[in-house]
Protein backbone atom coordinates (compact mmCIF):
# COMPACT_ATOMS: atom_id res chain seq x y z
CA UNK A 1 0.00 0.00 0.00
CA UNK A 2 1.40 3.76 -0.77
CA UNK A 3 2.51 5.49 1.87
CA UNK A 4 1.14 9.33 2.31
CA UNK A 5 4.74 10.20 1.65
CA UNK A 6 4.81 8.29 -1.92
CA UNK A 7 1.46 9.82 -2.75
CA UNK A 8 2.06 13.08 -2.03
CA UNK A 9 5.59 12.68 -4.38
CA UNK A 10 3.64 11.14 -6.89
CA UNK A 11 0.84 14.40 -7.12
CA UNK A 12 4.00 16.79 -6.82
CA UNK A 13 5.28 14.84 -10.17
CA UNK A 14 2.47 15.06 -11.67
CA UNK A 15 2.13 18.78 -10.99
CA UNK A 16 5.66 19.32 -12.42
CA UNK A 17 4.45 17.41 -15.50
CA UNK A 18 1.64 19.69 -16.01
CA UNK A 19 2.99 22.69 -15.92
CA UNK A 20 5.89 21.76 -18.05
CA UNK A 21 3.05 21.19 -20.42
CA UNK A 22 1.21 23.88 -19.90
CA UNK A 23 4.48 25.62 -20.21
CA UNK A 24 5.23 24.49 -23.41
CA UNK A 25 1.73 25.23 -24.67
CA UNK A 26 2.06 29.08 -24.00
CA UNK A 27 5.34 29.02 -25.73
CA UNK A 28 3.83 27.19 -28.82
CA UNK A 29 6.21 24.07 -28.50
CA UNK A 30 2.90 21.68 -29.13
CA UNK A 31 4.84 18.68 -29.92
CA UNK A 32 6.64 18.71 -26.41
CA UNK A 33 3.43 19.72 -24.91
CA UNK A 34 1.44 16.95 -26.50
CA UNK A 35 4.13 14.45 -25.93
CA UNK A 36 3.57 15.39 -21.95
CA UNK A 37 0.38 15.15 -22.52
CA UNK A 38 0.73 11.88 -23.60
CA UNK A 39 2.85 10.71 -20.50
CA UNK A 40 0.51 12.55 -17.96
CA UNK A 41 -2.49 9.99 -19.47
CA UNK A 42 -0.51 6.93 -19.44
CA UNK A 43 -0.14 7.67 -14.85
CA UNK A 44 -3.53 9.56 -14.16
CA UNK A 45 -6.00 8.88 -16.80
CA UNK A 46 -8.86 9.90 -15.06
CA UNK A 47 -7.53 13.39 -13.61
CA UNK A 48 -9.97 16.57 -14.50
CA UNK A 49 -6.30 18.80 -15.09
CA UNK A 50 -4.95 16.36 -17.11
CA UNK A 51 -7.87 15.62 -19.67
CA UNK A 52 -8.87 19.51 -19.59
CA UNK A 53 -5.45 19.87 -20.58
CA UNK A 54 -5.00 17.19 -23.15
CA UNK A 55 -8.15 18.47 -24.52
CA UNK A 56 -6.64 21.95 -24.33
CA UNK A 57 -3.08 20.80 -26.59
CA UNK A 58 -5.80 19.20 -29.09
CA UNK A 59 -7.66 21.92 -30.15
CA UNK A 60 -4.24 23.91 -30.22
CA UNK A 61 -3.03 20.91 -32.97
CA UNK A 62 -6.04 21.43 -34.91
CA UNK A 63 -7.64 18.16 -33.58
CA UNK A 64 -10.77 18.92 -33.11
CA UNK A 65 -12.53 15.94 -32.84
CA UNK A 66 -9.58 14.73 -30.60
CA UNK A 67 -10.26 17.56 -28.27
CA UNK A 68 -13.63 17.40 -27.86
CA UNK A 69 -13.82 13.57 -26.58
CA UNK A 70 -10.77 15.16 -24.31
CA UNK A 71 -13.52 17.96 -22.44
CA UNK A 72 -16.29 15.40 -22.29
CA UNK A 73 -14.53 13.01 -20.44
CA UNK A 74 -13.42 15.78 -18.14
CA UNK A 75 -16.67 16.76 -17.81
CA UNK A 76 -17.58 13.60 -16.47
CA UNK A 77 -15.16 13.86 -13.98
CA UNK A 78 -15.08 17.27 -12.66
CA UNK A 79 -16.53 18.64 -9.17
CA UNK A 80 -16.48 22.40 -9.64
CA UNK A 81 -18.74 24.56 -11.56
CA UNK A 82 -15.91 27.24 -12.95
CA UNK A 83 -13.87 24.24 -14.02
CA UNK A 84 -16.92 22.97 -15.76
CA UNK A 85 -17.42 26.36 -17.39
CA UNK A 86 -14.14 26.18 -18.75
CA UNK A 87 -14.28 22.77 -19.98
CA UNK A 88 -17.58 23.74 -21.74
CA UNK A 89 -15.59 26.97 -23.16
CA UNK A 90 -12.97 24.52 -24.50
CA UNK A 91 -15.80 21.97 -26.20
CA UNK A 92 -17.27 24.34 -27.67
CA UNK A 93 -14.73 25.69 -30.03
CA UNK A 94 -13.98 21.89 -30.70
CA UNK A 95 -17.71 21.63 -32.19
CA UNK A 96 -17.64 24.90 -33.72
CA UNK A 97 -14.67 23.82 -35.66
CA UNK A 98 -16.30 20.33 -36.44
CA UNK A 99 -19.20 22.51 -37.83
CA UNK A 100 -21.61 21.20 -35.34
CA UNK A 101 -22.91 24.73 -34.30
CA UNK A 102 -26.22 23.57 -32.89
CA UNK A 103 -23.76 21.38 -29.98
CA UNK A 104 -21.83 24.17 -29.90
CA UNK A 105 -24.37 26.79 -29.38
CA UNK A 106 -24.95 24.53 -25.95
CA UNK A 107 -22.17 24.06 -24.78
CA UNK A 108 -21.01 27.80 -24.92
CA UNK A 109 -25.13 28.28 -22.98
CA UNK A 110 -24.39 26.00 -20.51
CA UNK A 111 -20.73 27.28 -20.06
CA UNK A 112 -21.93 30.88 -19.58
CA UNK A 113 -24.62 29.90 -17.04
CA UNK A 114 -21.71 27.64 -14.73
CA UNK A 115 -20.21 31.00 -14.58
CA UNK A 116 -22.17 34.18 -14.62
CA UNK A 117 -18.18 36.18 -14.92
CA UNK A 118 -17.50 33.83 -18.45
CA UNK A 119 -17.50 37.10 -20.35
CA UNK A 120 -15.82 35.10 -23.61
CA UNK A 121 -18.52 32.30 -23.33
CA UNK A 122 -21.41 34.59 -23.83
CA UNK A 123 -19.52 36.34 -26.55
CA UNK A 124 -18.53 33.27 -28.24
CA UNK A 125 -22.29 31.95 -27.85
CA UNK A 126 -23.55 34.67 -29.76
CA UNK A 127 -20.76 34.57 -32.63
CA UNK A 128 -21.74 31.13 -32.99
CA UNK A 129 -25.46 31.62 -33.38
CA UNK A 130 -24.33 34.24 -36.04
CA UNK A 131 -22.92 31.44 -37.79
CA UNK A 132 -26.05 29.27 -38.02
CA UNK A 133 -28.14 32.39 -39.14
CA UNK A 134 -25.66 32.78 -42.32
CA UNK A 135 -26.61 29.06 -43.26
CA UNK A 136 -30.32 28.73 -41.86
CA UNK A 137 -31.49 31.54 -43.43
CA UNK A 138 -35.25 31.17 -42.71
CA UNK A 139 -34.54 30.87 -39.17
CA UNK A 140 -31.84 33.83 -39.53
CA UNK A 141 -33.67 36.16 -37.98
CA UNK A 142 -34.65 34.50 -34.69
CA UNK A 143 -30.89 33.36 -34.09
CA UNK A 144 -29.45 36.97 -34.28
CA UNK A 145 -31.97 38.15 -32.43
CA UNK A 146 -31.05 35.61 -29.32
CA UNK A 147 -27.66 36.60 -30.24
CA UNK A 148 -28.57 40.28 -29.67
CA UNK A 149 -30.48 39.26 -26.56
CA UNK A 150 -27.44 37.82 -25.28
CA UNK A 151 -24.56 40.67 -26.49
CA UNK A 152 -27.25 43.10 -24.70
CA UNK A 153 -26.85 41.43 -21.22
CA UNK A 154 -23.04 41.17 -21.77
CA UNK A 155 -23.33 44.80 -22.08
CA UNK A 156 -25.14 45.10 -19.05
CA UNK A 157 -22.93 43.40 -17.04
CA UNK A 158 -19.70 44.30 -18.27
CA UNK A 159 -20.15 47.82 -18.98
CA UNK A 160 -16.37 49.14 -19.48
CA UNK A 161 -15.26 46.44 -21.85
CA UNK A 162 -15.49 46.99 -25.48
CA UNK A 163 -15.90 43.23 -26.82
CA UNK A 164 -19.97 42.71 -26.29
CA UNK A 165 -20.47 46.18 -28.13
CA UNK A 166 -18.17 45.48 -30.71
CA UNK A 167 -19.39 42.10 -31.15
CA UNK A 168 -23.06 43.27 -31.45
CA UNK A 169 -22.13 45.49 -34.01
CA UNK A 170 -21.08 42.75 -36.54
CA UNK A 171 -24.33 41.29 -35.31
CA UNK A 172 -26.36 44.22 -36.78
CA UNK A 173 -23.59 44.55 -39.80
CA UNK A 174 -24.92 40.95 -40.58
CA UNK A 175 -28.62 41.78 -39.97
CA UNK A 176 -28.22 44.89 -42.57
CA UNK A 177 -28.41 47.25 -40.14
CA UNK A 178 -25.10 49.60 -40.95
CA UNK A 179 -26.27 52.74 -39.73
CA UNK A 180 -27.30 50.97 -35.97
CA UNK A 181 -23.57 49.24 -36.11
CA UNK A 182 -21.73 52.40 -37.43
CA UNK A 183 -23.18 54.33 -34.16
CA UNK A 184 -22.26 50.93 -31.68
CA UNK A 185 -18.75 51.06 -33.36
CA UNK A 186 -18.40 54.82 -32.23
CA UNK A 187 -19.89 54.47 -28.91
CA UNK A 188 -17.01 51.74 -28.15
CA UNK A 189 -14.35 54.21 -29.43
CA UNK A 190 -15.61 57.13 -27.07
CA UNK A 191 -14.48 54.98 -24.53
CA UNK A 192 -11.62 52.91 -25.91
CA UNK A 193 -10.16 54.82 -28.83
CA UNK A 194 -7.87 52.49 -29.31
CA UNK A 195 -9.94 48.90 -29.77
CA UNK A 196 -8.81 47.97 -33.51
CA UNK A 197 -11.78 45.07 -33.61
CA UNK A 198 -14.18 48.22 -33.43
CA UNK A 199 -12.36 50.46 -36.17
CA UNK A 200 -11.79 47.46 -38.26
CA UNK A 201 -15.78 46.95 -38.05
CA UNK A 202 -16.09 50.57 -38.03
CA UNK A 203 -14.20 50.46 -41.58
CA UNK A 204 -16.99 48.43 -42.90
CA UNK A 205 -20.47 49.99 -41.81
CA UNK A 206 -18.79 52.83 -43.94
CA UNK A 207 -18.34 51.06 -47.07
CA UNK A 208 -21.72 49.73 -47.16
CA UNK A 209 -23.08 53.48 -46.37
CA UNK A 210 -20.62 54.30 -49.16
CA UNK A 211 -17.94 56.98 -46.94
CA UNK A 212 -15.48 54.88 -49.03
CA UNK A 213 -12.72 57.65 -47.88
CA UNK A 214 -13.19 57.77 -43.98
CA UNK A 215 -13.47 53.45 -44.36
CA UNK A 216 -10.24 53.38 -45.49
CA UNK A 217 -9.25 55.65 -42.72
CA UNK A 218 -10.82 53.37 -40.76
CA UNK A 219 -9.10 50.30 -42.43
CA UNK A 220 -5.71 51.97 -42.25
CA UNK A 221 -5.78 52.85 -38.41
CA UNK A 222 -7.04 49.21 -37.64
CA UNK A 223 -4.38 47.54 -39.20
CA UNK A 224 -1.80 50.12 -37.68
CA UNK A 225 -2.92 49.33 -34.16
CA UNK A 226 -3.11 45.75 -34.97
CA UNK A 227 -1.62 44.33 -37.94
CA UNK A 228 -2.71 40.46 -37.14
CA UNK A 229 -6.41 41.92 -37.99
CA UNK A 230 -7.37 39.82 -41.60
CA UNK A 231 -8.47 43.65 -43.23
CA UNK A 232 -5.73 43.77 -45.53
CA UNK A 233 -8.06 42.70 -48.29
CA UNK A 234 -10.86 45.28 -47.14
CA UNK A 235 -8.16 47.67 -47.24
CA UNK A 236 -6.34 47.26 -50.46
CA UNK A 237 -10.62 47.43 -52.03
CA UNK A 238 -10.58 51.08 -50.96
CA UNK A 239 -6.61 52.16 -51.26
CA UNK A 240 -5.11 53.15 -54.68
CA UNK A 241 -1.28 51.84 -54.70
CA UNK A 242 1.53 53.23 -56.24
CA UNK A 243 5.00 51.66 -56.78
CA UNK A 244 6.52 53.65 -53.99
CA UNK A 245 3.28 52.70 -51.75
CA UNK A 246 4.86 52.27 -48.03
CA UNK A 247 1.47 49.85 -47.95
CA UNK A 248 3.06 47.54 -50.68
CA UNK A 249 6.47 47.34 -48.94
CA UNK A 250 3.81 46.02 -45.65
CA UNK A 251 1.91 43.61 -47.52
CA UNK A 252 4.76 41.83 -48.66
CA UNK A 253 6.66 41.61 -45.67
CA UNK A 254 3.41 40.56 -43.53
CA UNK A 255 2.83 37.95 -46.54
CA UNK A 256 6.49 36.55 -45.56
CA UNK A 257 4.69 35.84 -41.79
CA UNK A 258 3.82 32.59 -40.54
CA UNK A 259 -0.27 33.01 -41.12
CA UNK A 260 -3.09 30.95 -40.53
CA UNK A 261 -5.20 29.71 -43.62
CA UNK A 262 -7.42 32.86 -43.37
CA UNK A 263 -5.21 35.57 -42.99
CA UNK A 264 -2.72 33.82 -45.87
CA UNK A 265 -6.00 34.21 -48.28
CA UNK A 266 -6.53 37.73 -46.90
CA UNK A 267 -2.79 39.09 -47.96
CA UNK A 268 -3.33 37.06 -50.69
CA UNK A 269 -5.90 38.91 -52.69
CA UNK A 270 -4.70 41.89 -50.62
CA UNK A 271 -1.29 41.49 -52.97
CA UNK A 272 -2.99 40.76 -56.06
CA UNK A 273 -4.88 44.40 -55.93
CA UNK A 274 -2.46 46.44 -54.99
CA UNK A 275 0.48 44.65 -57.95
CA UNK A 276 -3.22 45.06 -60.28
CA UNK A 277 -3.13 49.00 -59.35
CA UNK A 278 0.74 49.49 -60.36
CA UNK A 279 0.12 47.40 -63.65
CA UNK A 280 2.47 44.53 -62.59
CA UNK A 281 -0.05 41.73 -63.48
CA UNK A 282 2.65 38.74 -63.30
CA UNK A 283 3.05 39.09 -60.00
CA UNK A 284 -0.90 40.05 -59.50
CA UNK A 285 -1.50 37.17 -60.57
CA UNK A 286 1.12 34.89 -58.72
CA UNK A 287 -1.24 36.29 -55.61
CA UNK A 288 -4.19 35.30 -57.35
CA UNK A 289 -3.16 32.06 -58.02
CA UNK A 290 -2.12 31.55 -54.24
CA UNK A 291 -5.24 33.13 -52.65
CA UNK A 292 -7.48 30.81 -54.93
CA UNK A 293 -5.25 27.42 -53.95
CA UNK A 294 -5.44 28.07 -50.25
CA UNK A 295 -9.74 29.29 -50.52
CA UNK A 296 -10.18 25.93 -52.61
CA UNK A 297 -8.88 23.74 -49.76
CA UNK A 298 -11.31 25.57 -47.77
CA UNK A 299 -14.24 24.89 -50.05
CA UNK A 300 -16.24 21.91 -51.16
CA UNK A 301 -17.40 22.16 -54.88
CA UNK A 302 -17.86 19.28 -57.12
CA UNK A 303 -18.61 21.40 -60.69
CA UNK A 304 -20.88 17.70 -62.02
CA UNK A 305 -23.24 19.23 -58.93
CA UNK A 306 -23.63 22.65 -60.60
CA UNK A 307 -24.09 21.60 -64.06
CA UNK A 308 -27.32 19.01 -63.16
CA UNK A 309 -28.42 21.97 -61.20
CA UNK A 310 -27.88 24.34 -64.17
CA UNK A 311 -29.38 22.49 -66.38
CA UNK A 312 -32.45 21.78 -64.31
CA UNK A 313 -32.95 25.62 -63.94
CA UNK A 314 -32.75 25.96 -67.73
CA UNK A 315 -34.97 23.66 -68.47
CA UNK A 316 -37.57 24.54 -65.73
CA UNK A 317 -37.25 28.76 -66.72
CA UNK A 318 -39.31 28.33 -70.20
CA UNK A 319 -41.55 31.40 -71.30
CA UNK A 320 -44.52 29.10 -70.56
CA UNK A 321 -43.36 28.25 -66.67
CA UNK A 322 -43.42 32.36 -66.75
CA UNK A 323 -46.95 33.26 -68.44
CA UNK A 324 -48.29 30.62 -65.75
CA UNK A 325 -47.36 32.13 -62.60
CA UNK A 326 -47.21 35.91 -63.72
CA UNK A 327 -48.75 37.84 -61.80
CA UNK A 328 -49.74 35.04 -59.51
CA UNK A 329 -47.40 35.98 -56.62
CA UNK A 330 -48.39 38.98 -54.68
CA UNK A 331 -45.36 41.15 -52.66
CA UNK A 332 -45.56 44.25 -50.56
CA UNK A 333 -42.26 45.41 -51.16
CA UNK A 334 -40.26 46.60 -53.80
CA UNK A 335 -35.98 45.56 -54.05
CA UNK A 336 -33.42 47.05 -56.45
CA UNK A 337 -32.17 43.49 -57.67
CA UNK A 338 -28.42 44.42 -58.73
CA UNK A 339 -26.84 41.56 -60.95
CA UNK A 340 -22.73 41.45 -61.82
CA UNK A 341 -20.25 39.74 -61.77
CA UNK A 342 -17.07 40.43 -59.21
CA UNK A 343 -15.32 43.39 -60.34
CA UNK A 344 -18.36 44.79 -62.42
CA UNK A 345 -19.29 47.94 -60.72
CA UNK A 346 -21.76 46.22 -58.56
CA UNK A 347 -20.83 47.53 -55.47
CA UNK A 348 -20.22 50.91 -57.01
CA UNK A 349 -23.97 51.30 -58.69
CA UNK A 350 -25.14 50.20 -54.79
CA UNK A 351 -23.48 53.03 -53.45
CA UNK A 352 -24.94 55.45 -56.59
CA UNK A 353 -28.11 54.62 -55.45
CA UNK A 354 -27.67 54.35 -52.00
CA UNK A 355 -26.99 57.78 -52.25
CA UNK A 356 -30.94 58.95 -52.84
CA UNK A 357 -32.58 59.65 -49.37
CA UNK A 358 -35.18 57.11 -49.99
CA UNK A 359 -32.91 54.27 -50.66
CA UNK A 360 -31.45 51.60 -48.06
CA UNK A 361 -27.92 49.75 -49.59
CA UNK A 362 -28.75 46.16 -48.63
CA UNK A 363 -24.97 44.98 -50.22
CA UNK A 364 -25.16 41.25 -51.01
CA UNK A 365 -28.24 39.65 -49.36
CA UNK A 366 -28.25 35.66 -48.86
CA UNK A 367 -32.00 35.66 -48.51
CA UNK A 368 -33.04 34.67 -52.29
CA UNK A 369 -30.33 32.21 -51.60
CA UNK A 370 -32.07 30.73 -49.27
CA UNK A 371 -35.54 31.08 -50.31
CA UNK A 372 -34.18 29.82 -53.90
CA UNK A 373 -32.93 26.60 -52.20
CA UNK A 374 -35.93 25.96 -49.64
CA UNK A 375 -38.10 25.84 -52.90
CA UNK A 376 -35.83 23.94 -54.82
CA UNK A 377 -35.24 20.96 -52.05
CA UNK A 378 -39.18 21.22 -52.02
CA UNK A 379 -39.37 21.08 -55.93
CA UNK A 380 -36.85 18.15 -55.91
CA UNK A 381 -38.44 16.02 -53.39
CA UNK A 382 -41.75 16.43 -56.03
CA UNK A 383 -39.46 15.54 -58.63
CA UNK A 384 -41.35 16.46 -61.71
CA UNK A 385 -44.93 16.68 -60.14
CA UNK A 386 -44.66 19.63 -58.61
CA UNK A 387 -45.70 20.90 -61.79
CA UNK A 388 -48.83 19.40 -62.01
CA UNK A 389 -50.09 21.45 -59.32
CA UNK A 390 -50.53 25.38 -59.89
CA UNK A 391 -51.84 26.09 -57.01
CA UNK A 392 -48.98 24.53 -55.25
CA UNK A 393 -46.53 26.04 -57.23
CA UNK A 394 -48.01 29.37 -56.41
CA UNK A 395 -47.93 28.48 -52.63
CA UNK A 396 -44.27 27.88 -52.52
CA UNK A 397 -43.46 31.16 -54.85
CA UNK A 398 -46.01 33.07 -52.19
CA UNK A 399 -43.99 31.76 -49.30
CA UNK A 400 -40.45 32.82 -50.69
CA UNK A 401 -42.10 35.95 -51.38
CA UNK A 402 -43.39 36.34 -47.87
CA UNK A 403 -39.76 34.84 -46.59
CA UNK A 404 -37.73 37.18 -48.23
CA UNK A 405 -40.04 40.48 -47.30
CA UNK A 406 -39.93 38.99 -43.51
CA UNK A 407 -36.07 38.64 -43.27
CA UNK A 408 -35.11 42.05 -45.25
CA UNK A 409 -37.54 43.69 -43.01
CA UNK A 410 -34.73 45.90 -41.43
CA UNK A 411 -34.18 47.39 -45.10
CA UNK A 412 -38.43 48.47 -45.99
CA UNK A 413 -39.05 49.40 -42.65
CA UNK A 414 -37.92 52.93 -42.48
CA UNK A 415 -37.42 53.22 -46.57
CA UNK A 416 -39.75 52.25 -49.51
CA UNK A 417 -36.74 51.03 -52.24
CA UNK A 418 -33.90 49.13 -51.20
CA UNK A 419 -31.10 47.25 -53.41
CA UNK A 420 -30.01 43.28 -52.82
Amino acid sequence: MQSAQQSGAALSALKTEMDEAADALTAGNLAHAAATVKSLLTKAPSEYRILQLAGTVALAQNQAAVAADYFRRALSVCRMPLDAARTLHGLGLALRTLNDLDAACEAFKRASHANKGNLTSQIEWAKTLGQIATTDIVNAPEKRAEAERILRDAMAGFPDDPRPPTELGITLLNDSRPTEALSLFNAVLAKAPGFAPAIFNRGISLTILGQADEAEKAFERALNLDPSIEGYYHFSNLHTFTLDDPWLDRFVRHADEPLQDSARIDVEFALAKAYEDIKDYEKAFDHLEIGNREKRKTIQYNVANDEIRVNQIIALSTPDFFDRFRGKVSSQISPIFILGMPRSGSTLLEQMLAAHPEINAGGELPYMLGVARRIGADWETRKEHFLSDDLAVINDLQQGSDIYTRLSANLHQDKYLFTD
